[in-house]
This record gives structure tokens, sequence and C-alpha cells, in this order.
């Protein structure tokens, strides 16, 4: 109980006192709660990119384990937790991608709400890579595993409903908004996790101004989002994807210089290399619609010359289709030749697991190249491929056309 209290506290912006009451918790309680504790201290530390603090607390939970004398069953539930808290710590450190690589469904796991926390885990960071086929397994034997169970922590509840509105939408090639989310908000308001509540709301607000277009409601989205970025208790992975979604949306939809400064401040909070290269791209294209190309191609060009690591494609394919739209405005067809083949070898190289058929539901324009609907872990790959593809063989027919008029 202690430890769902902490975290309520720490998931509406009172962070220290969290902290203060898991501190508690590890002084005078038994050992199995400590250890409940110290999970939960990492998980909050690693929210707020306190890397080291998070693994500390992880190596004091680890050692715990190793020496109290617990039963197998509660020490199996316990190491089910400190495994699900360990791939999160992971992934903030090191990118999705990373962390993604050997992820596997175990053949058995009990029911305990240690499985169900390795599996939402696990789908998060599976849905943070867009790989929503891979994704919707531990999703389905999360749900039957939570079903099964007589009580189930409130934030893994939450959690499991915001994956499954991720899996209804990235899998429904008809979707053009998500669905589920009034639910999931409900429930986190419910629940007592404001933080959460509060970005389900921003993904709802945002889903529905893509699809329908309405003023008012890109009014309130707004407004929603100057809120979180002025509330600077909202842990900061929230703000993080609240001003990501902001950016992609304003970039496809609204104002270039609103998503400008959206991609910006989730520059500053980004967790990790990966997701900074891939905000810098981000901004790069924000510039090219407003109009400041030579801002654009500088940046552009620092995303492509520093995205060599194995985990940086989307990045990399973001800047390169913004410098092959930059070589096309300034009639350099060869040079966007060039860009858009090397989008589509990149493309190509995806996994095809990982992207959800998006050829009625995403504009194929530049503006689009990633899907403009807002997600409340990830972004997704499916129409970075399709729009990639699209334009190499475009750009194909106009470099023969032009090697024909030359000839001729």
């Amino acid at each position: 109980m202690m430890c769902d209290r902490a975290l309520r506290l720490a998931d509406s912006g009172d962070r220290q006192s969290a902290l203060t009451l898991l501190d508690s918790v590890t002084q005078g309680a038994s050992p199995q709660e400590k250890i409940r504790a110290l999970i939960c201290v990492s998980e909050i530390e690693a929210q707020d990119y306190a890397v080291n603090r998070s693994r500390a607390a992880l190596e004091s939970a680890a050692a715990l384990l190793r020496t109290e004398p617990l039963s197998d069953e509660v020490a199996g539930d316990l190491r089910l937790m400190h495994e699900a808290a360990s791939l999160r710590l992971r992934t903030f450190e090191h990118g999705p991608q990373a962390a993604a690589q050997p992820l596997r469904i175990p053949e058995y796991l009990p029911v305990r709400a240690g499985s169900v926390a390795l599996l939402v885990a696990q789908g998060e960071v599976l849905d943070a890579c867009g790989m929503a086929k891979a994704c919707s397994p531990f999703v389905s034997r999360a749900t039957a595993l939570a079903t099964d169970l007589s009580e189930v922590d409130p934030v893994l509840k939450i959690d499991l409903v915001f994956l499954q509105c991720q899996m209804d939408f990235w899998l429904n090639p008809s979707a053009k908004s998500r669905t589920g989310l009034d639910e999931a908000i409900a429930s986190a308001r419910a629940a007592g996790f404001s933080g959460r509540a509060v970005f389900a709301e921003l993904s709802r607000q945002g889903g529905q101004w893509v699809a329908t277009g309405d003023p008012q409601v890109r009014r309130a989205y707004r407004a929603l989002l100057d809120r979180i970025a002025r509330s600077v208790d909202i842990p900061r992975h929230t703000r993080f994807f609240a001003h990501w979604d902001a950016a992609d949306i304003e970039c496809a939809f609204g104002d270039p210089w609103r998503a400008a400064d959206a991609a910006r401040k989730a520059l500053v909070l980004a967790p990790n290399r990966q997701r900074a290269l891939l905000m810098k791209a981000l901004l790069a294209r924000a510039y090219a619609r407003g109009g400041r190309l030579d801002i654009s191609r500088r940046i552009a060009i620092e995303v492509v010359e520093g995205s060599s690591g194995p985990h940086n494609g989307m990045a990399l394919l973001s800047a390169k289709r913004t410098l092959a739209h930059l070589a096309s405005i300034a009639a350099r067809p060869k040079e966007e030749f060039t860009q858009l083949t090397d989008a589509a070898d990149l493309a190509r190289r995806m996994p095809r697991s990982a992207w959800r058929p998006s050829s009625t539901t995403c504009s194929q324009s530049f503006e689009s190249e990633l899907l403009p609907f807002p997600s409340f872990f990830s972004r997704a790959q499916p129409a970075a491929r399709s729009v990639a593809l699209a334009d190499a063989k475009r750009s194909s027919f106009i470099m023969r056309l032009l090697r024909r008029i030359h000839r001729g």
C-alpha cells in the first residue's frame, strides 16, 4: 500500500515526498516490503533520468533478494518486478531499440503481479520501437494474467489499458484516432495517477484534432500543452512525450513555429542520445516548414553526422527526407534523388513486423513522415517507410525523365 501511495505521489509531481515515504519503508519494513520499495525508488528515479540512483536502488534490491530468506513464490514475484524495472532503466539510458533486442515471452510465467509487470514493461519497449505486431502477444498475455489475478496494482492496470489502446490503433488500418482513452483517463483519475490522466487527455484531444480539424479542440489541446509545459511538477518523461507529440502534430497540421518550440523543449528533456537525435530531426523538419531553410539544413546535417550508431535509424531517415525536401526547393534534383534513395534504403532495412498498415490513415506529404497521431509511449515507423519508398519511386522517375531530356 505504501509503495502504491508513493507511485501516486510521484506520478502527480510530488517526487520528493514519494522518495521520503519509500525511504521510511526501507528503514523498518519486512524484507519483502524493502525490496518492493527499492524497486519503486528505481522506477521513480529513472523517470526523472537519475540513472545512477536508479541503478543503485536496483542493486540494493538484488542484494536483498540474494541474502534474505524469502519463500520461492515471493522471491520469484519480486525477481520479475526487478527485471521489469531493469528493463525500463535500460530503455531510459540507452533507448528502446537497444532494450528491445533480446525480448521474448517466457515459456512459463506464474499468475503473479510480477509477471504482469514484466510483460507490460516489455510491451512498452516494443511499442516504443513501433513494433505493434511484436508487442501484441505481450499485451494479450498480460491481459490474461491480470484477469486471473484477484488484485492487480492500479498502475499496472492503467498502463495495460494504455498499451491496449496503442495496439487497437496500430493494428487497425481504418482507425483514425485512439479509442478507449476515456476509460484510461477515468481509471487514472480514480486511482490518483494525475500525471497519466493529464497526458492521456492530451493524447485524446490531439487525436480528435487530427481526426476532425475542429479549431475548438485545437485550442483545448494547446491550452493543455501549455499547462503541462508550465508545470515542472509533472515527471520529466511525461513532459518529454507531451512536447514530442505537440511537435509532431503541429508540424503536420498546425503552426511550424509552435512545432519548433515544442521540439526544442522536447530536445532539452530527451532522456538519451537516441531520443535527442530524433528531436533534432523533428526540429529540422519544423524549420523547413517554417521557411528557415538554412537552419533546417544545418540541423539535418548535424543529425546525419551524429547518427552513426545502430539504433538511430528513425532520426537518420527523418533527416535524410528533410535534406531531400530542401534539395527539391533549391532545384537540385541529383541531391534530392540521392537523399531519397538513402531514405528508402533505410526504410527497407526496418523490421517489417513494426509497421502498421497506413495507406488509408496518413497524409502522403512531407510533413507526415511520422504518423501525426499522439502516442502515450512512442512514435512508430509505418508512414515513414511508406512515404520514403513512394518518394524514392517518384524521384527515380524524375531522374529518368531528366536523363531522357538531356540525351534528347
